[in-house]
């Protein structure tokens, strides 16, 4: 409905050419995803290697600019530091 399309039964009729294109980039994007993972996969695996006091401030500052980067607000920085260690103590 964002780009005027319509759901319903004359979805296919009326816009065949969008959603064709749409199924067409999905499977793209699955294919590409295959062969990431097939040529990266081992090194993938090797983030699991990483100690724990290096992964965890890379991670906390990848949400802390993805949260940031969303409203530009430091109250969202708050709100997802108060989830996170509601969340934490939540788990233990």
């Amino acid at each position: 409905m964002l780009h005027g399309l319509e759901p319903g039964p004359f979805l296919f009729l009326n816009n065949a050419d969008v959603l064709y294109a749409i199924y067409f980039a999905l499977f793209v994007s699955s294919l590409l995803m295959v062969l990431i993972l097939m040529t990266g996969g081992r090194l993938l695996v090797k983030i699991v290697d990483v100690p724990k006091y290096v992964l965890n401030p890379v991670v906390l500052l990848m949400c802390v600019f993805g949260v940031y980067s969303l409203n530009y607000s430091t109250t969202s920085i708050l709100i997802m530091g108060a989830f996170g260690i509601l969340g934490t103590y939540w788990i233990n």
